[in-house]
């Protein structure tokens, strides 16, 4: 992935980045990381956290060895309402720093993006899109409500054709923030040491 980074040209993950710590958050907690690594990196805001309705969300998904999809509007638990929502699924990757080099460096022409058949597709680098989308803009939500991102992730290992089956939905949230269980701060704190 560093390699990767260096050709848009990215700058190497922070020095303070703690592997041993990352290694010890569970699959979605990784997967919600590596999003706002991309997104920070690129100067778009952080995703605020992870929720729960939205893990099950892509939990189920993962499962069903699909991308995540979302119901709009759609309330949030302790929070307002989506309106926009960007999914992702990946299969047979090993892990989310896998999954994230497919859907961020290598979903173009000749890669496993199966909805990429040639250059110029639509579906080609729709899973970057999606780790980058503008979850944010203000089109989304009503006239002066509160603008927030959130995501829900999870991963199945068991009665999928390539494990681990790992899934991600990005939403917007019109209104208060909903209840989240994993937060940037959290990654801040837990994996960079600030």
């Amino acid at each position: 992935i560093d390699a990767a980074r260096r050709s848009e040209p990215l700058h190497g993950v922070s020095s303070s980045f703690r592997l041993a710590a990352f290694k010890k958050l569970s699959y979605a907690e990784q997967l919600f990381t590596i999003a706002d690594i991309e997104r920070t990196a690129r100067g778009l805001a952080p995703i605020a956290g992870l929720t729960s309705q939205l893990r099950r969300l892509a939990l189920s998904a993962a499962a069903g060895q699909r991308d995540p999809a979302a119901s709009l509007p759609l309330r949030l638990a302790g929070g307002g309402v989506a309106t926009y929502y960007g999914s992702n699924w990946a299969e047979g990757t090993a892990n989310p720093l896998g999954a994230d080099y497919f859907w961020m460096y290598d979903d173009g022409p000749n890669s496993p993006n199966g909805d990429c058949p040639r250059a110029g597709a639509a579906g080609c680098w729709g899973h970057r899109e999606n780790v980058l989308g503008a979850y944010n803009n203000r089109a989304y939500c009503p006239s002066g409500l509160k603008i927030n991102m959130v995501m829900g992730a999870g991963e199945v290992t068991a009665r999928v054709a390539f494990a681990p089956s790992i899934a991600e939905i990005f939403v917007n949230d019109c209104g208060s923030l909903p209840s989240m269980y994993f937060t940037w701060s959290d990654v801040q704190r837990l994996v960079f040491g600030r």
